[in-house]
């Protein structure tokens, strides 16, 4: 399973927008975890959307 995993998170790590420090400001400033507006919102929209591209 990690060989075929492997290369999403290679792409993901190259083309992300998420920023992983802004996260942690964010959360230890009280923005939710979860939700529309929530801080891992973005990165969860960036995975699957890359593992769309890697299994369809």
């Amino acid at each position: 399973m990690k060989q075929r995993t492997e290369p999403i998170f290679q792409e993901l790590k190259k083309n992300s927008a998420f920023d992983f420090n802004q996260a942690v400001k964010d959360l230890m400033s009280g923005k939710k975890l979860t939700g529309e507006d929530g801080v891992l919102t973005p990165l969860i929209k960036e995975l699957v959307e890359t593992a769309l591209i890697f299994f369809c």
